[in-house]
């Protein structure tokens, strides 16, 4: 996890889910980023650090 230990998660149907270990303790879906407009998106660069990209990947998975 981000800080240092380890995640738990499952795929169901194409939906990745992770243990919330603060708040209600139970497993739900990995919520994407979408609130932001669509500029946002658009002017995005991406990750620019190698940490930032291990991170995304161990979140959402691999593309």
């Amino acid at each position: 996890g981000e800080d240092g230990q380890e995640s738990l998660s499952f795929e169901f149907q194409k939906i990745k889910y992770s243990y919330e270990i603060h708040g209600k303790k139970q497993f739900l879906p990995v919520a994407f980023p979408v609130e932001n407009p669509l500029g946002f998106y658009q002017n995005s660069r991406g990750f620019q650090e190698e940490q930032e990209i291990r991170e995304a990947e161990r979140k959402y998975g691999n593309n």
